[in-house]
């Protein structure tokens, strides 16, 4: 009877662990922590159970390389290399056999999450240049990363993982090169098929920021009418709002009152929220005109002259997500504010300051001087591409290596 109860603990733990992950309800690392506290609360695990994987000597290696990678992801050096092997004159194809061999190579040695997170912005840079579909270089860009982490022991976690469980079992732990007689020959096979016939089975996708010019309702863009504006007791086609370029009244919310379809005639009343979709440059010279339109403060962006686009992602574990953007102190946190929000494709509607962030969520925001730095700092945001004008402030200084452009970080 008490082996059964155990049984039905044990599934309803991995069950609840499985919805919890998939729902996001909170962090993955609470969830398991969660769930270790609910089986060592009913007696299924002892503490010295529960604490004996961070004693794992694997565990150990996995921490110690992320911060090898991390290290690595903060040299010039390394930025510098990698403008030197991605040349803007290779074809696809030389591309695609330089970037897989390399980032393969380097897989099996460093951990394969924050390499890719690297390599992303200079891969999907390289493409825009060369006018191809980022879907054809970042799918072979995770294979190659996936595939090169089994050629070592260190190469990937999970290969750790399974030593230390086979030295728990009393078994022989594996070595260095254990996995290489069979992960080296497979590398090979799966680097010449990314240069040879990727091409043929990947789909052409617009990036975002083509789609973002292409399909301006996917993408929202908050505003309020102060009191002093001009724009009060006049419709939206008396202040020439419907007249915009590239930009449109999706939405107007009033109070708890939302007006959508927006009709040409509504009369603007004051601290009524407009909600545009529209083009970045359009929204930006909108905004600059605080007496008739004030943006929300969650996207409040740098007035110096400085500005520059940035496309991001919410990086999954981010503490961004589940939170609404007006809760996040995002201007505050990164020296940025944001402007646009897709997720994939989905039309979102309401105020987009109370839009709960999701991982994988794409946003657009107006970045200051500090805000590179304190993303990279934060680990809430991946770096996708930016558009606009660049910039660097005194603390940075600009190389130009093979046709390339980027400041970085002195």
């Amino acid at each position: 009877m008490f082996e059964n109860a155990q049984i039905l603990i044990v599934s309803l733990v991995i069950l609840g662990m499985v919805v919890a992950l998939y729902k996001e309800v909170v962090k993955p690392v609470m969830v398991f922590v969660l769930a270790i506290t609910v089986l060592m609360a009913t007696h299924i695990i002892n503490p010295k159970e529960a604490l004996s994987g961070f004693a794992n000597e694997q565990i150990a290696v996995i921490f110690l390389l992320l911060i090898i990678s991390d290290v690595i992801k903060r040299s010039a050096a390394l930025d510098y290399s990698i403008y030197r092997l991605f040349k803007p004159g290779l074809s696809y194809r030389a591309f695609l056999f330089r970037m897989s061999t390399s980032v393969a190579s380097l897989s099996a040695f460093v951990n394969n999450i924050p390499l890719v997170a690297l390599m992303i912005p200079y891969v999907y840079e390289w493409a825009k240049r060369k006018k191809i579909s980022p879907s054809k270089v970042l799918m072979p860009l995770s294979m190659a990363a996936i595939i090169g982490g089994t050629v070592t022991l260190i190469g990937t976690s999970t290969n750790l993982v399974v030593s230390g469980l086979a030295t728990d079992a009393g078994l022989q732990p594996l070595n260095m090169f254990s996995f290489t007689p069979i992960g080296l020959p497979i590398m090979i096979i799966l680097v010449l098929y990314i240069t040879f016939f990727s091409n043929k089975f990947l789909t052409n996708r617009t990036d975002a920021l083509t789609e973002f010019k292409e399909h301006v309702r996917e993408y929202l863009i908050e505003t309020k009418v102060p009191s002093t504006s001009t724009y009060v007791g006049k419709s939206l086609d008396d202040n020439k709002l419907r007249q915009l370029r590239g930009l449109y009244v999706v939405e107007i919310i009033r109070g708890q009152k939302t007006i959508a379809p927006v009709s040409p005639k509504e009369i603007i009343q004051t601290d009524d929220v407009l909600i545009f979709a529209g083009e970045t440059d359009t929204v930006i010279d909108l905004l600059n005109n605080q007496t008739e339109l004030i943006h929300a403060d969650y996207s409040e962006y740098p007035m110096d002259g400085k500005v520059e686009i940035i496309e991001v992602i919410v990086a999954p574990n981010s503490s961004l997500i589940n939170k609404p953007i007006n809760k996040t102190n995002f201007r505050e946190t990164f020296d940025a504010g944001i402007i646009a929000v897709n997720r994939d494709g989905e039309k979102i509607s309401g105020k987009v300051g109370e839009i709960e962030l999701r991982n994988g969520d794409l946003l657009l925001v107006v970045a200051g001087k500090q805000f590179r730095r304190r993303s990279e700092q934060n680990r809430d945001l991946i770096l996708v591409s930016k558009e606009g004008n660049q910039s660097c402030s005194q603390e940075y200084h600009q190389m130009v290596v093979a046709g390339y452009s980027r400041c970085f970080y002195s």
